[in-house]
């Protein structure tokens, strides 16, 4: 009784975990979104607007440690529901990383004075690579940076 109970508890835990770890470690992702950040500490000015994407890079809400203003600094483009499910919310933070040379990315750009963006190069790069708008400044395997000329 005690054995089939204990198989049955090894089981099922380790059912648990397979369900609950991850397949691959964020760990390498992670530190380059701190090199990127400290690039970016380092690099920009006090009145420099940073945007990043929520959605493709990680560990991104650990950035705010790096610059250590406010809250809301820098922006962010949340999860792509927030902005289908709510057509009233804000819709220039996605925009802006999205479809950046757009009139409509245009004009929240100049309307936020968004400089220099943040995104993972696997999911958001030709827009801004084929922009004469923008210049890369960083570049890591899961992180670019650009600037808005």
């Amino acid at each position: 009784m005690s054995v089939t109970l204990f198989t049955f508890s090894l089981g099922s835990g380790s059912f648990d975990n397979s369900q609950t770890l991850l397949t691959k470690s964020k760990a390498f992702d992670t530190l380059q979104t701190f090199e990127a950040s400290r690039y970016l500490a380092t690099h920009s000015t006090a009145t420099d607007i940073i945007l990043k994407d929520h959605n493709y890079i990680v560990a991104d809400a650990w950035m705010k440690l790096f610059f250590l203003r406010d809250y809301a600094y820098p922006l962010s483009r949340g999860f792509f529901k927030r902005y289908e499910d709510n057509p009233s919310r804000e819709q220039c933070t996605a925009l802006m990383i999205s479809v950046p040379n757009t009139p409509a990315g245009e004009k929240c750009y100049n309307e936020l004075g968004v400089d220099l963006v943040v995104v993972n190069p696997h999911f958001d790069t030709a827009q801004f690579e084929k922009s004469q708008k923008f210049s890369r400044i960083y570049s890591s395997d899961g992180i670019h940076i650009y600037d808005r000329k």
